[in-house]
């Protein structure tokens, strides 16, 4: 079982319009600094907290600005960002920029106390070699085996630096597509990290990927799994 659900963003149609608007009501209260009304809405919505702005088919395209980016962004007050983490916030996440909320901080002139409060974890950069090549791994089973879904969701794949955030070692998302009826269960091991993937309406559809610490994939047979 994932430790939880990673929070994809795709196309405004693609998902229910009362979940979409949910997502775009979060950006935009970011993006004004309403902060209180912010936090009020993430504490009403579990799991939103790393939820970014949608796409939609017209052209608008998508910052990944989550909460904790547009509070660094938007120089919003220390409290705020300690709610945030809190709430569970990643450190890690990038926009589409490749910028972390540190990334904006420090350009911000963010103060040195809010800066440590949203630091990347140690043993996060000293390991970005390493989680970049796991990464690139991952893209490309995932688009092994539903590429033309995530073209046609307008799917941002998934950054697998948050596995190893809070347990160093011991992390794990379930990253769903929709369409696909199924998804991809992520999750450490020791060689790196794995992906078990099945579409629930295709009999036999499940495979499991070994993504080494080098980018290294290989398919391992079902009925023996790490």
């Amino acid at each position: 079982m994932a430790d939880h659900e990673y929070r994809i963003n795709v196309y405004t149609d693609i998902l229910r319009k009362d979940a979409a608007n949910t997502y775009q009501e979060i950006a935009k209260l970011g993006a004004n600094k309403k902060w209180m009304e912010l936090i009020d809405i993430l504490q009403g919505n579990e799991g939103m907290v790393n939820s970014s702005q949608l796409p939609d088919r017209n052209g608008q395209q998508t910052s990944l600005f989550t909460p904790l980016h547009y509070a660094a962004d938007g120089k919003a007050p220390k409290e705020i960002f300690e709610k945030l983490l809190k709430l569970g916030s990643s450190k890690c996440l990038k926009t589409s920029a490749g910028e972390t909320a540190y990334d904006i901080g420090k350009r911000k002139g963010l103060d040195q106390d809010i800066l440590e409060l949203i630091k990347v974890p140690k043993h996060v950069k000293q390991n970005e070699q390493q989680i970049q090549a796991m990464e690139a791994g991952l893209h490309n089973v995932i688009k092994g085996r539903v590429e033309d879904l995530i073209k046609k969701n307008g799917q941002a794949l998934p950054q697998i630096s948050i596995l190893f955030e809070n347990n160093g070692d011991h992390g794990s998302f379930y990253y769903p597509v929709p369409g696909m009826y199924g998804g991809f269960n992520v999750h450490v091991v020791d060689k790196g990290i794995q992906a078990d993937s099945w579409i629930r309406v295709c009999g036999g559809s499940e495979e499991n990927h070994l993504i080494e610490k080098d980018g290294k994939v290989t398919l391992l047979p079902n009925d023996n799994p790490l």
